[in-house]
């Protein structure tokens, strides 16, 4: 997790959900319930597709990085999806 996780779940998980719940509250307060149907059979299965769409992009992005800076910091090992922390500050820096 970076210094920008906090603004990608802002983004991604805490916004969408606010709008999407506010909207349908208000609907049900105008006595419409369909709206809180279309919220969890469209809305719910939308984001969580977007949602791992990004963790692949992250994940794969990731281990492209490390992979292609190997020969950079050869103490760095790439395995099962994890890196050596001791590299990590070389990377980084």
């Amino acid at each position: 997790m970076g210094p920008f996780s906090g603004i990608g779940d802002a983004l991604f998980n805490t916004i969408p959900k606010v709008v999407m719940g506010a909207m349908t509250a208000y609907a049900a307060i105008e006595g419409n319930w369909i709206t809180c149907i279309i919220m969890i059979a469209i809305f719910t299965p939308l984001i969580t597709w977007v949602r791992q769409k990004l963790i692949e992009i992250g994940y794969y992005g990731g281990a492209e990085l490390i992979t292609s800076r190997k020969d950079q910091y050869p103490r760095c090992g790439f395995g099962l999806g994890r890196y050596c922390h001791r590299c990590a500050d070389s990377i980084l820096s």
